[in-house]
């Protein structure tokens, strides 16, 4: 009786194995599907309205959820900026903005530091939308930091600094706005403004302020 048990045991655990395989890999096939048909609805929404925030929002996280971090990242920056603090928090969470930080770094090297961003399409067009924003409220200082970082990027330092004086403006507490105008006033060698803004981040507890600190202290001893 117990050897035909164990008999019994040894036949089904292939089947039951292939059930598995079977239904996991659909479920898997399942998921990715649903997360391409939930991308394209929410194209198709922002396409019939371009300040659809939600759609923004919610074709991030299927991007997210579907490994396409750079595609999540441009969306809920986008929500965000539309006035959905909760993009934000997303951003934060999944570490998005070091993929920015990545993107930023190359796009810095790869410019002329002599480039005329009054004649360039692409600077122009990445602004647009932002533009737009600001122009519908003017008071988003959240626009104002995201236009900030095109700004800077295209060493447009004057203009970024005048994007980032005004998300100040309307948040007096964005430490990060704090952070990036001091780190701009440092290329711009304006050091005692820098140090002003970088001790406002760090009240704000904005940590990497401190480190920056130090470094501009040992560089301003030498």
């Amino acid at each position: 009786m117990e050897q035909l048990i164990i008999y019994s045991v040894l036949i089904t655990i292939p089947f039951i194995a292939f059930y598995i395989y079977k239904h996991l890999g659909k479920n898997d096939d399942i998921k990715t599907l649903d997360f391409s048909g939930k991308i394209n609805e929410y194209s198709v929404r922002i396409q019939v309205d371009p300040k659809d925030t939600m759609a923004y929002y919610e074709r991030g996280i299927a991007y997210l959820k579907s490994n396409n971090k750079k595609a999540a990242l441009e969306d809920l920056k986008m929500a965000s900026v539309l006035g959905y603090t909760k993009a934000a928090d997303v951003i934060l969470n999944n570490n998005l903005s070091s993929l920015e930080s990545v993107n930023k770094s190359h796009s810095e090297n790869s410019l002329s530091l002599t480039i005329d961003v009054n004649k360039s399409a692409e600077y122009n067009g990445a602004l647009q939308n932002y533009d737009k924003v600001i122009a519908n409220d003017p008071k988003n200082s959240i626009a104002y930091f995201m236009r900030s970082d095109i700004k800077a990027v295209y060493n447009d330092h004057v203009g970024a600094i005048e994007d980032l004086t005004n998300a100040i403006k309307y948040n007096k507490k964005y430490a990060q706005a704090f952070f990036k105008r001091g780190n701009i006033k440092i290329k711009l060698n304006d050091l005692d403004g820098a140090k002003i803004d970088l001790e406002m981040a760090k009240v704000l507890g904005f940590k990497k302020a401190s480190s920056v600190l130090e470094k501009l202290h040992l560089e301003t001893i030498k």
